[in-house]
């Protein structure tokens, strides 16, 4: 019965992850400050990492925040949230904005296939073209999307919203409210997140048709012109902007989706534990990334050290081939290449050649 589990609803907003679009200065990165403020109490448990061309915190006093201008500067800070996870306080990440981060993997493709192949003329052309490019680039969000979640952080993608055209297959047309992403990159964050939220400015318009006023609003679920869902049914449809509406929100939603009623001091007491289960996993990942990198280091030593005796015996007289041949099947292997020979042997071989 080991395979077969039975799911519990988690209840705290750090075990799901939260994809919040909204058009610009709309108040997508002031809400993420505010949430921290108003569910942790304190603007150390939260990081704002601020991908590419974005600077959406530079009025919010306090925030906490990484600046990556490029793809190797994103990657060194969540290697540090990886690799270094008991040193920061964190509960909750931010992403701002996927949209940059999309261009920002563009980039890294483009550099992929220089590095490999030459300079490409577009990037639609790198890696033979064909869709290539584009599902690398999926790839390479999808893998540190996948890090920041696996070392016990909550996550909060944020990016922007635009008014398309949709055609269905029988003739119908209509507008949407929805990501401004091509469908393809924006299902890389709508298909993982739990909750999709798009924040909205709807107007008062007067009898002389004039705007009287403007409300913000967050949509959890669609209506069938903006663009808005989740895996919660008992989340309202949308509430007034704010970071308390929106945590209220969300509770709603995870108390509905139990088949009980369950206490505050319950649910108080499960946030705990689930705190607690994501440090425990952390570690394990960190453990797992350490011991996949050490393999991969060692690889690329097996490689070097077999090249390296690969140049030595072309100068090697016959008795020191002959030295080095037999040193590798007294220890049961045929050839330099086999892949369980232990590293050491292979050093130890080359520097035998080496000091002859």
């Amino acid at each position: 019965m080991g395979m077969f589990k039975t799911n519990k609803v988690k209840c705290d907003i750090g075990s799901y992850i939260h994809y919040w679009r909204g058009v610009k200065k709309v108040g997508k990165t002031t809400l993420f400050y505010e949430l921290v403020k108003k569910q942790f109490g304190d603007l150390n448990k939260g990081l704002l990492i601020s991908i590419g061309d974005e600077i959406g915190y530079q009025a919010l006093d306090g925030l906490v925040y990484a600046e990556c201008p490029t793809w190797a500067d994103l990657i060194e800070v969540i290697d540090e949230l990886v690799e270094n996870k008991s040193d920061n306080e964190f509960e909750i990440v931010a992403l701002d904005t996927v949209d940059e981060m999309i261009k920002l993997a563009q980039e890294e493709v483009k550099r992929i296939h220089k590095k490999t192949k030459g300079q490409a003329a577009e990037f639609n052309a790198c890696l033979g073209g064909y869709g290539q490019p584009r599902k690398k680039v999926e790839e390479l969000v999808d893998e540190q999307l996948a890090r920041i979640r696996r070392a016990g952080y909550g996550l909060i993608y944020i990016g922007h919203t635009k008014l398309r055209d949709i055609q269905e297959k029988n003739g119908d047309s209509y507008q949407q409210l929805t990501s401004n992403l091509s469908a393809d990159y924006d299902a890389i964050f709508a298909n993982k997140a739990d909750i999709v939220m798009t924040i909205v400015v709807e107007k008062d318009i007067d009898e002389n048709k004039h705007i009287s006023g403007t409300e913000r609003y967050m949509y959890f679920r669609s209506d069938g012109f903006v663009d808005a869902g989740g895996r919660f049914s008992e989340m309202p449809e949308k509430v007034e902007y704010g970071a308390d509406n929106y945590i209220e929100a969300f509770e709603a939603g995870v108390k509905g989706a139990m088949n009980s009623k369950v206490s505050d001091k319950e649910i108080a007491k499960r946030k705990k534990e689930e705190k607690e289960t994501r440090i425990k996993k952390a570690q394990e990942f960190k453990e797992s990334e350490e011991a996949s990198k050490a393999e991969d280091e060692l690889e690329e030593q097996r490689a070097d050290i077999i090249a390296k005796i690969t140049e030595l015996f072309k100068a090697a007289s016959t008795e020191e081939k002959t030295v080095a041949k037999n040193a590798l099947t007294d220890a049961g292997f045929k050839k330099f290449t086999d892949p369980e020979i232990p590293v050491s042997l292979l050093k130890s071989i080359a520097e035998g050649l080496a000091d002859e």
